[in-house]
């Protein structure tokens, strides 16, 4: 048989059609043949693995046989030996021996008797039968001797019972000689072992089903069978010629036979262990049967099984290739072919629907092809020779030319003015190049009939290999659409003119238009509208929503209000106000006039809106309204300035009239040449006097400075608790006058500020509790380090502030309640000049107040302090030489006498030549020098000093203290700038930084 090559066998398998029936059965094979082979190779392996047992079962059984027949031999030969050594036998005495025997029951029960005899068979003693003599036939009693061991003998004859029996025989040890004996001969000493006892050895040594166990002489003669030993005794059973190992060999009675023989050790002997082989093998040839008929009646039942599963699924395919439904037959059915019959049914209906629908296009594009007015026709061959038109293109242009036929007997088309001959008509060239052609304008020209513009179009028809095979045609009588076109273009025309007017009005006058259907929620609007609502023009449609959502927050809510009370009351029109925030964060205020129509069921069904951009009028509006309402707060703050003013003015005539009136006083007494008592009280109340006219004046100049914002503060590290106590000095007197207490708690506080104007702020604050604060009573300064900042505190033991006055506490001209007689004067500026001083330092100010009094508190930035041995401000304690140029003498004189009285050395000059000169020629330690002089003034003194290397220290003293006097001193070279008047510590303060 030739083999077929592999790709003709897969070109013969890929012919190969086999039927489902088939396929399930060659599966059903194909799962069962490798089951099948696996049970047979088990089979034959447990065949294997039962002949291993079974040997190594007939091994074993021999083995043990061998061993017991080994051990009874043993046993016995050790008995004889033991009976050799007997003292009977060495002194030849036999019948005392055999009596020994007798008595003292030396004989196994294994054996029949003992017996004595000579080497060549002459019996001496046989205690199986006593008295008996003669001559033993045992052919192995010749290999008895000395040196030689002990003898088992093959199956013999037992002279007396005449049974076979066996011998075991040792020989005897040399005998005393006997005296009546000239030669003694040689002598055996044996035991008869009867063949039962061999037997019962058989059956107890070996289970009878383990076998047939045999037991064979040397000569192979069966001397004990388990089995019929009657009939198989002294025949040959035994081979010798096998080796120690199972063979199957011939047995008789039970024919072949597995044997497993082994030697007896000592004997000569072999013991045999078989087991039939028929029988074993016939219960394999079973097994080996059974299983088969196992994998028969498997592979039938499987093959019943799978015609019948082949039955269930090749009857419902069947009846499905047959167009048929699945019969639902009793049983478990197949999902996959209940699925696919319910895929082909639906398929069937799809199938079945879309014929229907297919005749149903059919028929309507046949009444679609007779009845519509557009002109089709059907080109039934690529020349277009047989043409179809339906009623309709016979109705508009008659019938169609045929071929052969002029073109005077049918209508003519024409493309911009000019015939087409009849291979360019549209339905011609699709039918002939398979091309669609797009969608022409044409006219037509037919007999006796005014020119037609049509539009026409063709599509080709192809066959099933894609060839044209015709075409389709349509041409539609667009005449009247045309004159309707033009017209509508006139109109359109004079349209875009009216909207390019109303564009041009919202370009210009900033309005717009929008139209909203309440039904359709449509808003359109303009692209003015869109302009004024800040958004894109281009967008001109969108709900009414959408609208709203750019009106601001705070009207959007009212406009809907406006709106919704305009329905309910049935209103034509509707003014509405509102704003709009524009994409750059600028609002604008849009008026909009809304015409409102309403359908049947009272209900607003349109509007329609015309809106204009009112923003220059409500700015100029709110302007208006602000205009006024400042005006209003300008009035009342002219008012309130006014009524501040006449305060001040009657406040500053007392003031200044009562130390004026002192001042006058107490010259006229010092006029009047008075006792020295007098003088000094006058020149005591001159003095208190003029300090409290400068305090009046200081504070109204630094209140102007400091609300002009002209105030140059001068900073340096400083440390306050000194600052407090010479701020504190001055104030002594007048707290010791009134009877009040300081009670001073100053730690260690730095901070980087102007030395004059934080002296200013503590007096200022403590003159404030002196003035409020009950005779007698304690007035409390404290100075302390906080978080980094430096607090001075100021507490009075007063009636505290009113709390109508509290809110306005450091405003200008602020009092609180004082006696008619305003014995401590005042013009209500000190804790203004102390606020702003305050936040010029970057510092904060406020009160606590309450029935017990009050507590101002004043927080500065504090600093470290400076290093060891850094300079800090400190009072003077040296003498200096001064020069003083002023040219008031008054002020001259005044000056003079002050630092004279510190203890200074003064020099005085009233011109601005002779004071550079003296500058010049002295080299005083500091210069006060006025601004304004005779020749020179203070600034060209201050430059030509510098020019010629003056180092001193040079202060301008002026009455102007605006920031531009103050920058200009600095620029000619002054140190610092003072304003008119000025107190003794000022001086002291300059004196100190020389």
């Amino acid at each position: 048989m030739t083999l077929l090559p592999v790709p003709a066998l897969r070109r013969r398998l890929d012919t190969l059609r086999l039927s489902l029936r088939s396929m399930l059965l060659l599966v059903l094979l194909l799962a069962a043949v490798p089951i099948a082979a696996l049970m047979s190779w088990q089979i034959l392996d447990e065949l294997r693995s039962d002949e291993a047992r079974r040997q190594a079962r007939l091994a074993a059984a021999s083995t043990a046989l061998s061993k017991a027949v080994e051990r009874e031999l043993e046993s016995s030969i050790d008995a004889l030996n033991i009976l050799a050594l007997s003292d009977s036998l060495r002194n030849r005495d036999l019948v005392a021996f055999e009596r020994g025997l007798a008595a003292a029951g030396q004989l196994r029960a294994a054996w029949q008797g003992a017996f004595i005899a000579d080497a060549d068979g002459t019996l001496r003693l046989d205690t199986a039968s006593p008295g008996r003599h003669g001559r033993l036939r045992i052919p192995d009693l010749q290999r008895v001797g000395p040196g030689l061991g002990a003898v088992v003998s093959d199956l013999v004859t037992d002279p007396v019972s005449r049974q076979y029996a066996t011998a075991v025989m040792v020989p005897l040890p040399a005998m005393r000689p006997d005296p009546s004996a000239h030669d003694a001969p040689r002598q055996v000493l044996g035991v008869w072992i009867p063949v039962r006892t061999w037997q019962s050895l058989l059956v107890h040594a070996v289970p009878l089903d383990a076998g047939i166990s045999t037991l064979c002489d040397g000569q192979g003669r069966a001397i004990a069978r388990s089995e019929a030993p009657e009939r198989f005794v002294a025949r040959p059973m035994c081979r010798g010629d096998i080796e120690p190992e199972v063979v199957r060999l011939p047995q008789q009675e039970i024919g072949e036979a597995y044997v497993a023989q082994r030697q007896v050790a000592g004997s000569g002997w072999r013991v045999m262990v078989s087991n039939a082989a028929i029988p074993l093998e016939q219960a394999q040839r079973a097994a080996v049967g059974t299983a088969l008929a196992t994998v028969a009646a498997c592979l039938l039942l499987g093959w019943s099984i799978a015609l019948l599963m082949a039955r269930r699924i090749t009857r419902p395919l069947q009846r499905l290739a047959a167009g048929l439904d699945v019969d639902p037959a009793p049983g478990p059915q197949v999902r996959e072919i209940e699925a696919l019959g319910r895929a082909m049914r639906e398929a069937r209906e799809r199938d079945d629907a879309a014929r229907a629908e297919l005749e149903r296009r059919a028929e309507e594009f046949e009444t679609l092809f007779t009845c519509t007015p557009v002109g089709l026709a059907f080109a039934h061959d690529v020349d277009c020779r047989l043409v179809t038109h339906n009623a309709a293109m016979d109705r508009l242009f008659g019938p169609a030319p045929r071929a052969g036929q002029s073109d005077d007997n049918g209508w003519q088309m024409l493309r911009d003015g000019q015939p087409l001959a009849r291979c360019d008509w549209p339905l011609c060239v699709a039918a002939r190049t398979g091309e669609p052609v797009e969608t022409a304008e044409l006219e037509v020209q037919l007999r006796d009939r005014p020119r037609q513009r049509v539009i026409a179009s063709a599509m080709p028809l192809r066959d099933d290999d894609g060839r044209p095979r015709g075409a389709i045609g349509a041409l539609v009588d667009i005449s009247e659409q045309v004159r309707t076109e033009h017209e509508l273009l006139q109109a359109n025309g004079r349209l875009r003119e009216s909207q390019r007017l109303v564009v041009l009005a919202q370009e210009v006058g900033e309005i717009g238009f929008f139209e909203y259907h309440v039904a359709q929620d449509l808003l359109t609007w303009t692209p003015g509208q869109a302009r004024l609502l800040g958004r894109d023009g281009t967008v001109s449609a969108s709900a009414l929503a959408e609208m709203l959502a750019l009106v601001h927050d705070d009207d959007r809510h009212g406009m809907e209000l406006l709106l919704l009370r305009a329905f309910a009351a049935r209103r034509a029109s509707e003014n509405l106000e509102y704003r709009v925030t524009l994409p750059d964060g600028r609002e604008r205020w849009i008026s909009t006039r809304v015409a409102i129509s309403y359908a049947d069921d009272g209900r607003a069904c349109h509007l329609l809106g015309v809106s204009i951009d009112v923003s220059d009028r409500r700015r100029v509006e709110q302007a208006n309204v602000a205009l006024m309402a400042h005006e209003q707060q300008a009035r009342e703050k002219a008012e309130a300035v006014s009524r501040a003013k006449d305060e001040l003015l009657a406040m500053l005539g007392h003031e200044l009239r009562n130390p004026l009136g002192a001042i006058s006083s107490a010259a006229e007494v010092l006029a009047g040449r008075p006792a020295p008592a007098l003088v000094a009280s006058a020149c005591e109340i001159i003095g208190r006097q003029t300090r409290h006219l400068t305090r009046l004046m200081a504070e109204m100049l630094d209140t102007t400075r400091l609300m002009s914002g002209q105030m140059t503060l001068v900073r340096q590290v400083c440390e306050l608790a000194p600052l407090v106590q010479s701020a504190l000095a001055p104030l002594q007197a007048a707290a010791a006058a009134s009877g009040h207490r300081f009670e001073l708690a100053l730690d260690d506080a730095w901070a980087e500020v102007d030395p004059v104007r934080i002296e200013q702020v503590v007096s200022q604050l403590v003159a404030n509790a002196l003035t409020y604060t009950p005779r007698g009573t304690t007035v409390r300064i404290g100075l302390a380090s906080d978080s980094g900042e430096a607090v001075l505190r100021v507490c009075d033991n007063g009636p505290g502030i009113a709390p109508e006055l509290l809110p306005r506490i450091f405003d200008l001209f602020a009092q609180g309640e004082r006696r008619s007689d305003r014995r401590d004067g005042g013009l209500g500026l000190g804790l203004t000049v102390a606020k702003r001083l305050v936040e010029l330092h970057g510092g904060t100010i406020g009160v606590d107040t309450g029935a017990d009094g009050s507590c101002f508190e004043v927080r500065l930035r504090g600093v470290p302090a400076p290093p060891s041995g850094a300079p800090a401000w400190r009072p003077p304690v040296a003498a200096r030489r001064v020069l003083v140029i002023e040219d008031n003498p008054d002020a001259l004189a005044a000056l003079s006498n002050l630092l004279s009285v510190d203890g200074h050395e003064v020099l005085s000059e009233s011109d601005g030549g002779a004071g550079l000169a003296a500058l010049l020629a002295q080299r005083p330690d500091l210069v006060i020098v006025d601004i304004g002089l005779p020749t020179l003034d203070g600034l060209q003194i201050a430059r030509h000093a510098r020019a010629r290397g003056y180092p001193g220290r040079m202060v301008a003293l002026t009455g102007y203290g605006r920031e531009d006097d103050v920058r200009r001193s600095l620029k000619a070279g002054f140190d610092a700038h003072l304003v008119k008047p000025v107190h003794g510590e000022q001086l002291r303060r300059q004196l100190s930084e020389t």
